[in-house]
């Protein structure tokens, strides 16, 4: 239950930091080499290059191009090896928009939904930092199982996901594209949403904890757009049916769940307007992943990424 973004992102480091140490490199060009690696990865993953280069300034280099990193000129070869993991992914796949969401679903009330869209950004904020919490308790509960086998914890972690997928949700087998589509096409009940909320963190949890790979990119979008569903219903509640369509929530609440997973808002501004090319609500998902991501990082200041570093006894490099 988790995407592919991750390992693709990983094989794309391992690619570029192998290279530079195959040609000598100083540690430097390097770890430069290693970011452009990431960003390809990300940019070739979800057809978005904008948003491989600013994934890997905020979150790999932590927002700094100093120390190790360099100067403003590593810009060059993260925007080239970008292009060039989406000009490949084009060149196999086609042209395509990852993700078709309606069309001119905004309200005539944006302003007073500003409100509604405050109060996703803070469950958001509040809702990352538990799932990390979450992933991280299970990935100690299956560490407890000393007696186990380790090849057989995946398998454990698979069955308790099948089992979800068979009395709840099959959508939660797999990274979740089904429910982005019904939420981004209003299709998706707020009940079943809410549900969504909680299920996809277990299945998130059950999958990565027990020894599975995959990325939390994806499954932050699933849990954000329905999050956003959520939400949407108790707008309605409040100012009828002249709220924006569950679409337009849904939408805001994917950005505003990946800025506070990773602690960085530029990145899923971006990335949402460059999987969706829909510019109609950025004014919304700016203010929200912004909101999100400062309080995610009031709760709890380290990202799941660097939570499990420390839980693994590794340091940051960069």
């Amino acid at each position: 239950s988790v995407g592919h973004e991750g390992p693709t992102v990983a094989i794309g480091a391992t690619v570029g930091s192998v290279l530079g140490r195959f040609f000598g490199l100083r540690l430097r060009r390097q770890v430069t080499m290693l970011g452009a690696g990431c960003a390809a990865g990300l940019a070739s993953a979800f057809n978005a290059p904008l948003a491989g280069v600013l994934f890997t300034v905020e979150v790999v280099f932590r927002r700094s191009v100093g120390g190790n990193v360099g100067t403003m000129s590593v810009f060059t070869p993260l925007i080239v090896a970008a292009v060039a993991g989406a000009f490949t992914s084009h060149a196999i796949f086609g042209e395509r928009i990852e993700l078709v969401a309606s069309k001119h679903v905004a309200g005539e009330h944006m302003l007073l939904e500003m409100i509604f869209f405050l109060a996703m950004a803070v469950f958001a904020g509040l809702l990352s930092p538990a799932m990390s919490r979450v992933i991280l308790y299970t990935s100690d509960m299956f560490t407890r199982l000393a007696k186990v086998p380790v090849w057989i914890k995946p398998a454990i972690g698979g069955l308790g996901v099948g089992l979800l997928g068979a009395l709840a949700f099959t959508d939660l087998l797999g990274p979740g594209r089904g429910i982005l589509s019904a939420a981004l096409t209003s299709e998706l009940f707020w009940q079943t949403a809410a549900a969504l909320c909680v299920l996809k963190i277990v299945a998130t949890a059950l999958t990565i904890g027990s020894g599975g790979m995959g990325g939390v990119f994806m499954p932050s979008l699933v849990i954000g757009s329905a999050l956003g569903t959520v939400v949407q219903a108790l707008a309605v509640l409040v100012i009828g049916e002249q709220a924006s369509a569950p679409a337009a929530y849904a939408l805001v609440g994917m950005g505003a769940y990946l800025g506070a997973t990773l602690r960085a808002p530029l990145t899923p501004i971006v990335m949402i307007f460059e999987l969706t090319g829909d510019y109609e609500l950025i004014l919304p998902l700016m203010f929200a992943c912004i909101v999100s991501a400062f309080v995610a990082g009031r709760v709890e200041p380290d990202t799941l990424f660097e939570l499990m570093l420390r839980k693994r006894g590794s340091s940051r490099v960069l």
